[in-house]
C-alpha cells in the first residue's frame, strides 16, 4: 500500500494537522516509512464487507498498530466505499450535538483529504449539527486517523466527513443518527476515534491498584467494554460506563454509532494493546482497541425516524392521556402512568408536541415543546398538565371546567435549518426565528389562521421574539421549519 502525495488543493479552507510533527512525523518520507511498518504486520484481510470500526488516537508510537488494524480492515473493502464519515470526540471543548468544522480539506504531510461539501451541507440542517471552532482547532482525534487512512486507500482515499461529538442527551442519539443515515448508502463507512480506559492518578481513575495484577485487571475492564460494544446496544454500553465509570474518551462516539449500527451486524474485536505494555509501567496506562463491523451489502439505507404520521389508535391514546392528566390535575391527583400505553410502541420515541386548550371557541392554554427530550406519551403528560395549570397567559383550568375544555395536539417534526425564507411554505411550515440571541416560534397552523403570508408572518415572529418589525430581515436571522400532525377531540366533553 503506498500512499502517493497528492497534489495540495486551492481549498481557501484547509484544516492544518495540529499533530503532525509530534503525534506522528511531519516529514512525508519518514512517514510513510512509519505506516508501511505498521501494516506489514498485519494478517491476511479476510472481510471485504466492513462497514464501521472503532481505532485508537494516541500518539503513533503508542496506539499506531492497533490502529491499522481498524484502517485495513476498511480499505479492504475497496472500491466500495465512496464516503467516510469520522466521529471523533472532543478533548478540549464541552457542547451538545455534534459539530462539523466548514473546511473543504485535511491536510496531512501526506497530502489533502477532500471533505464531502454536500453531504456537510445536509448534515448542517439538523438544529443539533452546530459549528464550533474551538472543537476543531487542535482535536487530534480526528486527525490521527487521516494518514493512516490515507495510507491504506492510497489514490482511492474516499471523501470523509470528520465529525467532533459532544456529550448528548437521551433523545438527541436517534436524532443525530438518523440525520446521519439519511446521508448513508452501501458505499459509506464510519470510523469511530476512540481510546478505552484511561488508568491511573493522572486521568483520576484507579479502580484497582497498581500492583502485579494490574495488567490482567485492564485486560478483564477492556472486555466488560467489548463485550457491551458487541451487543449492538447503546444501552448496554451506557450501563457498562454506569457500573465501572470506565475512562473511554470516545464513548459518545461509540454510543452514536451503536444507535446506528444494523442489529444484523457482525462484530469482531482484531486487537488490543495498552500504552503500559509500551512503556514497562502501569503507573499510568491507556487501553487501545480495534473493533470492526461488517455487514452484507453495507449500510441500510431504512432509517427509524419519529416523524411518521401517528394512526388512529395512537391519536386517540395521546388524547385521552391529556385529557386524563388534566382531570388528575385539576383535582390535585398524580398525572396517569403512561404504561398503559406502552403496546403502542411509537408512542415511546422521542418527540416534541403542543396541548391546545380551548374553551367554547376560545383559547384557554397552549404549552408544548420544539426539540424532543423525551418519549412522546411524557411529553403530551407534561405539557397537558402544564396547559391546564400554568400557562401564565390564564388563571389555572378548575376541575369545573374541565368537561368544556377541547383538546389538540400537535405532534412535530425535528425542526431543520432552511438557507432562505423563501423556502417557508405557509400552511405546511411551522417556524422558528433565530436572530441576535433571541428566537420565537409559531405552529404551522397559526399563519393560516390569521391570513398572513410569509413577509406578514416573520414580522409577527419578530415582534413575538421581541424585536422590531423587520429585523427578520438581518443577516444573521436564521430560521428553520417544522411540521406537525395535527388532531383533536370529536366533540368538547
Amino acid at each position: 500500500m503506498d500512499a502517493s502525495n497528492k497534489t495540495p488543493t486551492s481549498f481557501s479552507a484547509i484544516h492544518h494537522s495540529p499533530v503532525a510533527g509530534s503525534w506522528y512525523p511531519d516529514d512525508p518520507h519518514e512517514l510513510r516509512q512509519v505506516l508501511a511498518s505498521f501494516f506489514a504486520h498485519l494478517p491476511a484481510q479476510k472481510t471485504t464487507n466492513t462497514i464501521a470500526a472503532i481505532a485508537p488516537h494516541a500518539g503513533y508510537v503508542y496506539s499506531g498498530q492497533t490502529a491499522a488494524f481498524s484502517i485495513a480492515a476498511l480499505a479492504a473493502r475497496q472500491p466500495n466505499i465512496d464516503r467516510l464519515f469520522i466521529l471523533a470526540p472532543s478533548h478540549s471543548v464541552g457542547f451538545r450535538g455534534v459539530s462539523i468544522g466548514n473546511f473543504d480539506a485535511y491536510r496531512t504531510p501526506l497530502g489533502d483529504a477532500v471533505v464531502d461539501k454536500k453531504v456537510v451541507e445536509q448534515l448542517r440542517k439538523c438544529p443539533l449539527v452546530q459549528e464550533i471552532r474551538q472543537a476543531h482547532e487542535h482535536e487530534h482525534a480526528d486527525d490521527i486517523q487521516i494518514p493512516l487512512l490515507q495510507y491504506a486507500f492510497g489514490e482511492r482515499m474516499p471523501l470523509i466527513v470528520p465529525i467532533v461529538v459532544g456529550t448528548q442527551h437521551e433523545s438527541d442519539y436517534p436524532i443525530i443518527a438518523n440525520a446521519l443515515l439519511e446521508q448513508m448508502g452501501a458505499d459509506s463507512a464510519v470510523l469511530v476515534s476512540s481510546d478505552f480506559t484511561h488508568y491511573g492518578p493522572n486521568y483520576g481513575y484507579v479502580p484497582f491498584p497498581n500492583n502485579g495484577d494490574t495488567a490482567d485487571n485492564l485486560k478483564k475492564l477492556s472486555q466488560e467494554a467489548e463485550q457491551a460494544i458487541q451487543s449492538l446496544s447503546r444501552k448496554e454500553f451506557e450501563n457498562h460506563l454506569h457500573k465501572t465509570e470506565d475512562t473511554i474518551c470516545g464513548a459518545s462516539p461509540i454510543a452514536l454509532l451503536l444507535e446506528m449500527l444494523p442489529r444484523t451486524a457482525c462484530t469482531f474485536v482484531l486487537h488490543a494493546d495498552t500504552s503500559g505494555a509500551f512503556t514497562r509501567n502501569y503507573h499510568n496506562s491507556v487501553t487501545y482497541v480495534s473493533i470492526i463491523f461488517t455487514q452484507d451489502g453495507g449500510w441500510q439505507t431504512q432509517h427509524t425516524t419519529p416523524d411518521q404520521s401517528l394512526g388512529h389508535e395512537e391519536q386517540e391514546a395521546l388524547l385521552k392521556l391529556a385529557r386524563t392528566t388534566i382531570e388528575a390535575v385539576t383535582n390535585r391527583k398524580k398525572p396517569p402512568s403512561v404504561e398503559t400505553y406502552k403496546h403502542l410502541p411509537r408512542l415511546s420515541m422521542p418527540q416534541s408536541a403542543f396541548v391546545t386548550l380551548t374553551e367554547q371557541g376560545e383559547l384557554r392554554g397552549c404549552i408544548g415543546s420544539i426539540f424532543p427530550e423525551e418519549p412522546l406519551l411524557e411529553n403530551v403528560r407534561r405539557h397537558a398538565e402544564n396547559a391546564a395549570l400554568h400557562d401564565h397567559r390564564f388563571t389555572p383550568v378548575s376541575p369545573d371546567e374541565v368537561a368544556q375544555l377541547h383538546i389538540e395536539i400537535s405532534v412535530l417534526t425535528v425542526p431543520q435549518r432552511v438557507s432562505s425564507w423563501r423556502d417557508i411554505h405557509i400552511g405546511r411550515d411551522g417556524v422558528i426565528l433565530k436572530c441576535q440571541g433571541y428566537s420565537a416560534v409559531f405552529l404551522p397552523q397559526v399563519a393560516p389562521e390569521q391570513g398572513w403570508d410569509v413577509e406578514q408572518t416573520l414580522m409577527h415572529l419578530s415582534i413575538k421574539a421581541g424585536l422590531p418589525p423587520n429585523n427578520w430581515k438581518s443577516e444573521s436571522a436564521q430560521f428553520l421549519t417544522f411540521q406537525a400532525q395535527v388532531f383533536e377531540e370529536k366533540e368538547s366533553r
